[in-house]
């Protein structure tokens, strides 16, 4: 039976303890959308988006949606510390073995600059994942 689903940008409900809605910034401990952030809250949580379907005649499958690897800080957004848990989050994903990747790319980028492929690449060589 599924516990608990997220929804970063807009709520929270936790289905072991009947339908409870909350805030997901709150329970995680992010700013919420369009909200500026204050000293010592962060942007980005190591806490992701993760819909999972298991059952006694099928196999577990999850599916996990982690922030996009970035490069500039934005003022009153993003801080230094933000990049480095985007990417060793991601980075944690990629290296392990039983994960199958599915880079989403933006169309009117150099795929040459896309660090997420690059990361992948030095992992798993095979290109079998």
């Amino acid at each position: 039976m599924l516990e608990q689903v997220y929804c970063p940008t807009r709520c929270l409900y936790r289905l072991d303890a009947g339908l409870k809605k909350i805030k997901a910034s709150d329970a995680i401990g992010i700013r919420a959308p369009g909200v500026a952030r204050t000293e010592g809250q962060s942007t980005f949580s190591d806490d992701v988006f993760r819909i999972e379907l298991c059952g006694p005649m099928k196999n577990h499958l999850s599916v996990i949606d982690v922030p996009g690897i970035f490069r500039t800080i934005t003022e009153g957004l993003t801080i230094e510390e933000n990049k480095l848990l985007v990417k060793g989050m991601v980075r944690r994903y990629i290296e392990n073995p039983r994960t199958t990747i599915l880079a989403v790319l933006p169309t009117n980028v150099d795929i040459a600059t896309i660090e997420t492929l690059d990361l992948t690449a030095k992992v798993c060589q095979s290109n079998r994942r």
